[in-house]
């Protein structure tokens, strides 16, 4: 019989993944098939809102889930989700904002022949944040934090104007100002604690 917290891991791997399968199928789909993509994106925004209020709920214990995912010799790095009290209210937040601008871009986008792009891109940048808040390793949230910065740019610019495309190289540039001090506390944090591991850290006196 399927334990009560091994349902609760599934809901937040569902709840981490909804998004991506959105977001990928949109791309997939196209332009032609623009109103799966809208209800897609809007569907599994719902469904990161409905589950995340849930499991902030209902998780009474921290949650987590570990698989292998890069090997090089010596060295070996999991990718792994935590769930904790701070995560689930950002969860929550994440959730809420994804499903208002989701059904707000729905009437906003209803005239845009590329509506089914800017969907998709909705549903990776919702999967990103979720990454971000989600991730129980420094260098797996960096990975999502690069991966909100592209979704931020192709967001922004969207509609392809020159004011439009101007913002987006500003709002990558100043990304990438953000990703050097990122990684610097990434390094710093190998040298202090010997791991990038959030849980390793938090429990990790500075030397």
């Amino acid at each position: 019989m399927i334990s009560l917290k091994m349902t609760k891991i599934a809901l937040l791997l569902s709840l981490f993944l909804a998004p991506l399968v959105a977001g990928v199928l949109g791309f997939f789909l196209g332009r032609h098939r623009f109103k799966i993509t809208r209800a897609l994106t809007v569907l599994s925004s719902f469904w990161v809102a409905v589950v995340g209020v849930y499991l902030a709920s209902a998780a009474t214990e921290p949650l987590s889930l570990r698989l292998p995912w890069i090997t090089l010799g010596n060295f070996h790095l999991d990718f792994g989700l935590l769930y904790t009290p701070l995560a689930a209210l950002m969860v929550v937040i994440v959730g809420a904002v994804g499903l208002a601008v989701s059904v707000f871009s729905v009437r906003y986008m209803r005239e845009d022949v590329s509506q089914a792009r800017y969907f998709s891109a909705i549903s990776l940048f919702l999967f990103s944040m979720l990454g971000v808040v989600l991730c129980d390793n420094l260098l797996s949230v960096f990975v999502f934090w690069e991966m909100v910065g592209f979704c931020s740019y192709l967001l922004i610019g969207h509609f392809g104007t020159s004011t439009a495309s101007a913002a987006s190289r500003k709002a990558f540039l100043v990304n990438k100002i953000g990703d050097i001090a990122f990684i610097t506390g990434i390094i710093w944090a190998f040298y202090a604690f010997g791991s990038a591991d959030l849980s390793v850290i938090n429990i990790t006196p500075v030397s």
